[in-house]
């Protein structure tokens, strides 16, 4: 089964979905040109769903299905149209899927559309068992707030992570309005918010109120969910807080076109949203001239510990900020001002941007050292809106697609920093020169002069059964399929000042190094610049010098990035090597001689066991021939002693028990013969008779013996006390 697992990217691109895509693209009018990347791809537990904007409908392909079939049959494989009821007579940008899969929202600047997905069932759970075309219901989401005014458009529309339901999208407008949707009621918010206090009705305000406001840059262009916080009823005097009062809201994270970042909070839960004042712009540090850029154009938010927020320019730089949360001042100084005029529920602390690093996209192949000019064009013309994907798979790792590629960005210090906040145990130390890890994976702008040809969707295929794949889908609609590894990550990425923290490594040596050497060799081969895939747009022409420029700049990265970080691990290798062989020897050296003193230590061990077995047979004779003479002392001494006194009075009773036993058999011995005599005298027959019975005399001779036995015992007793007194 590992085969087809790594077939299905290959069997894609073979597949009748991209014939039908490239036909669509061919049946466009001339004058529709793509300048900027879209998002019209979107991909769910294997389900594919693509936008094509020629026949305003949506193709659906199940890639589990790709795992069953042959490379020939992929050919021949099916996929499903879903049409919508109520067509979008708008540009498509982008598709957003919701979590449980029952809606797919289709948007663009100037319109939202929503179709709820049919049922499933059937060998590959299809659509409606696999029908080729379905009719899905659509629904029409803030057509009137869209239809007031031609200035206003929709700058992105996400659905909202906070929803029971799953059928809440959160819509941003370009007249700094956040607003919140239920698809039971289309056309009325759930919620509005207002990003810039102050501001007048949208339907009110001019439009040259809105040119004015984008041309300085106070406009929001994006927005991203936080993690959610608990807010906790306000202490108020007399009344008691109860623990199902508090109510949990969501912190969006806006950006607007100078770089400043705005705070608001959403909540969809209770009947009532909480209307919570907007925060910001927040307070960003290391504070810089230029606010970290004035041509804002994405923002997302990482779900690490602590957050992670990325801001992203046009010019190709991307801020990592940590949310830092208020100080403990603010949040007393809020706690004191408490009166009955006051909301229900405590204001969330304004929160803190600290920015870590700040990375620049490489947007195009050459550089200053081979095209000064072309360098210093590219600074002041070329620019382009970045699009930011989280990466279900590894939540330290997003993608980025524009109009001149992907690239693909990890933090792997996130990591360390989160063992260094929560392990309590050991001591963990941040590296310092730890950076984010930025990989080139598609270009499609590779010269400044080239057209632009951005990507028109890219999602993250995270099902385990078909292998965490990136999916591009370029401007000629063939999908590029890129397997994403981890790589990046540093297991050693904090390193353990306490000793007890590693007393479970087995080798002692290892407790000694900083680093094993394979994390050694991994950081030398690490490339910081990279040959990603080119896909550029078809009508590219490149003179010669432009050819000889992109072959220079591969060369380049090729010397600099393979060939030489490869020299410098085969000489760290060999030198490893070299240190390894000569402790090596040094070690067989020392064991040879630690053989030879085995050797002398068992002969010398054998000596001295012998040594030991004549010494203890000459010390059990000692004791003996000692026992014998401390014997022969105590009995030439002529006072007794206790025991001797003791056994003398026994042997005295027990003279006077053998004298008393002596007389008392005797007497036995004497009644004895006269019975016997008696017995044998004739009797008479005027006698009386003196027979004994049969019972009588067995007694009489029981009794006989058990006194002869005890005679004889005492006897030998005498005996031997005899034989005793005398030594």
């Amino acid at each position: 089964m590992a085969a087809p697992t790594e077939d299905w990217r290959d069997k894609l691109k073979v597949h009748p979905i991209c014939k039908r895509l490239k036909d669509a693209a061919g049946n466009k009018y001339p004058y529709e040109v793509v300048g900027e990347a879209k998002s019209l791809l979107s991909i769910k537990n294997g389900d594919l769903f693509v936008w094509d904007s020629y026949s305003a409908n949506i193709v659906h392909c199940n890639l589990k299905s790709l795992l069953s079939v042959s490379q020939k049959e992929s050919a021949d494989a099916r996929f499903q149209v879903l049409m919508c009821t109520d067509t979008p007579r708008f540009d498509v940008e982008g598709l957003a899927l919701n979590s449980c899969g029952s809606h797919l929202a289709v948007w663009g600047p100037r319109g939202i559309r929503v179709l709820e997905l049919p049922q499933r069932w059937g060998k590959h759970s299809e659509f409606e068992g696999g029908k080729d075309v379905i009719s899905c219901r659509t629904v029409s989401l803030a057509t009137r707030h869209l239809a007031g005014s031609q200035w206003v458009q929709v700058r992105q529309v996400t659905w909202h992570p906070g929803s029971p339901s799953d059928t809440h999208l959160a819509v941003l407008t370009s007249d700094n309005i956040f607003s919140v949707y239920n698809l039971t009621e289309p056309e009325r918010p759930l919620s509005s918010t207002n990003l810039q206090p102050g501001e007048l009705n949208s339907f009110q305000a001019s439009p040259t109120k809105f040119n004015i406001s984008a041309a300085l840059g106070e406009t929001a262009v994006a927005f991203t969910f936080g993690p959610p916080h608990e807010l906790r009823p306000v202490k108020r005097p007399f009344q008691i807080p109860k623990s199902e009062d508090a109510v949990t809201v969501w912190p969006v994270y806006v950006v607007r076109g100078n770089g400043d970042v705005m705070v608001t909070y959403s909540e969809v839960v209770s009947n009532r949203p909480l209307q919570l004042p907007t925060q910001g712009p927040l307070v960003m540090y290391p504070p810089a001239v230029d606010n970290y850029g004035v041509d804002a154009c994405s923002v997302m938010c990482l779900e690490t510990s602590p957050p992670v927020l990325i801001v992203a320019t046009c010019d190709g730089r991307i801020h990592h900020c940590l949310i830092l949360p208020a100080s403990d001042s603010e949040a007393k100084s809020k706690e004191l001002t408490v009166s009955p005029d006051l909301p229900k529920y405590r204001h969330p602390g304004e929160p803190l941007l600290y920015v870590v690093e700040s990375v620049e996209l490489e947007l195009s192949l050459t550089d200053g050292n081979l095209d000064p000019v072309a360098s210093e064009l590219s600074q002041d013309h070329f620019t382009c809106p970045i699009k930011l994907i989280k990466d279900p798979v590894s939540t330290d790792r997003y993608h980025c697609c524009h109009s001149a590629g992907v690239h693909s960005v990890a933090l792997p210090w996130v990591h360390a920093l989160h063992n260094f906040l929560s392990n309590e145990a050991c001591e963990f130390v941040l590296p310092e020169d730890q950076e984010s890890v930025v990989e080139h994976l598609i270009c499609t702008k590779p010269l400044y002069s080239s057209p632009a040809a951005p990507v028109l969707g890219m999602d993250i295929v995270s099902d385990p059964t078909l292998t965490p794949t990136l999916l591009v889908l370029s401007m000629d609609h063939d999908f590029t399929a890129l397997p994403m590894s981890c790589k990046y990550r540093n297991p050693f990425s904090g390193f353990m000042r306490d000793s007890s923290c590693v007393e479970g490594l087995s080798s002692p040596l290892r407790r000694i190094a900083a680093e094993p050497f394979s994390q050694h060799i991994a950081k030398i081969l690490h490339r910081s610049v990279s040959n990603p895939l080119l896909m550029t747009n078809p009508n590219t022409e490149m003179s010669q010098r432009e050819c000889y420029m992109l072959l220079m700049r591969v060369t380049q990265v090729l010397r600099e990035e393979y060939v030489q970080k490869q020299e410098h691990a085969q000489q760290e290798t060999d030198t490893r090597v070299r240190i390894l062989t000569d402790q090596k020897e040094q070690q067989l050296l020392e064991l040879k001689s630690l053989e030879q003193t085995k050797n002398s230590l068992r002969d010398k061990a054998e000596k001295i066991g012998e040594r030991l077995q004549s010494c203890h047979d000459n010390q059990d004779d000692l004791l003996r021939r000692l026992e014998a003479i401390m014997r022969k002392i105590q009995c030439r001494v002529p006072l007794l002693s206790m025991s001797e006194k003791h056994m003398h009075s026994e042997l005295l009773e027990m003279k006077e028990k053998t004298e008393e036993f002596t007389k008392n058999l005797t007497q036995l011995r004497a009644k004895q013969e006269y019975q016997q005599r008696h017995m044998c005298q004739p009797q008479t027959v005027s006698s009386p008779s003196t027979h004994l019975r049969q019972q009588q005399v067995h007694h009489i001779k029981d009794i006989l013996k058990e006194e002869g036995d005890q005679i004889a015992c005492l006897m030998k007793q005498i005996s031997q006390l005899k034989m005793e007194t005398s030594l």
